[in-house]
């Protein structure tokens, strides 16, 4: 009898262990990063989420303060067949001053802006500078910049002054904060990312790609997903939709394991509307 219940055991804690194991190596997180293109039904990225009211919020108070063309981050999980939103992030490209005209904070803008004053813009960086999704006038207060860094001193095309510390690599977008001066800006704090802890493994993304770098890749400037070219064009005039698996949008589906084609699949729908 003892023997039965000692193997038993065995069995249990083995069958146990080999579940988790399959488990982490599977897709362990998703999330978009994208414009509310739908309030009624709440999509982003022309996908649909239902909202929670436990769905945690940054940079707006209430799910009520959405509005169409708002840019988000946002993390999902399965909602019986379709998906919820767990964390939802708001995440203007340009916060700060209007310094000209179509420019704010000496970034051309392509959106219609009011005269003067100081605008929250949503949208997303192109090779020629920021397409706005969504322009509100605003009080001039702390300024705002999220964009892919340079070491030798900007994040986008924002010039950034005088001695700051960023724990960011080349290439990395990040959120700046502090004061925009005639002269560039001046860094009060810094942010890595768009999302707070840890990426999600599958993304959907909308953007414009950059240039090709030497290696031969395109890179989304909304986050650093990248896709090899092969000698072809990415169409960096072009706004797209792409799904991203760790950072590449030209993963192989054939070494993925059949659930993860089937998230993918399922999660990954609106890429192609």
């Amino acid at each position: 009898m003892m023997q039965r219940l000692v193997l038993a055991l065995i069995l249990f804690l083995s069958f146990g262990v080999t579940s988790a194991e399959e488990k982490e190596g599977g897709i362990i997180g998703t999330g978009v990063v994208g414009e509310v293109t739908a309030l009624d039904t709440f999509e982003v990225a022309g996908m649909r989420f239902n909202l929670p009211e436990t769905v945690v919020l940054t940079g707006i108070d209430r799910i009520e303060d959405l509005r169409m063309g708002m840019t988000l981050s946002l993390r999902a999980a399965r909602d019986g067949e379709g998906w919820q939103a767990t964390e939802l992030r708001h995440l203007p490209v340009l916060i700060g001053p209007i310094t000209g005209e179509n420019e704010v904070m000496g970034v051309p803008v392509f959106g219609d802006l009011p005269k003067g004053g100081a605008v929250v813009i949503d949208g997303f960086w192109s090779t020629q500078g920021v397409v706005a999704t969504r322009v509100t006038p605003t009080e001039r207060g702390v300024d705002q910049v999220i964009g892919r860094y340079d070491p030798e001193g900007s994040v986008g095309t924002v010039r950034l002054l005088g001695e700051h510390t960023v724990n960011a690599e080349r290439g990395d977008v990040i959120m700046v904060t502090g004061k925009y001066q005639r002269d560039g800006f001046a860094v009060v704090d810094t942010e890595i990312g768009v999302f707070k802890g840890a990426v999600p493994d599958l993304l959907l993304v909308e953007g414009f790609f950059d240039e090709p770098n030497p290696a031969g890749d395109a890179i989304l400037l909304t986050i650093d997903a990248r896709m090899a070219l092969n000698g072809g064009a990415a169409g960096s005039d072009q706004k797209v939709r792409r799904c991203a698996l760790h950072g590449r949008v030209d993963y192989e589906r054939s070494t993925l394991s059949e659930g993860d084609v089937k998230t993918i699949d399922d999660f990954c729908i609106s890429e192609t509307r």
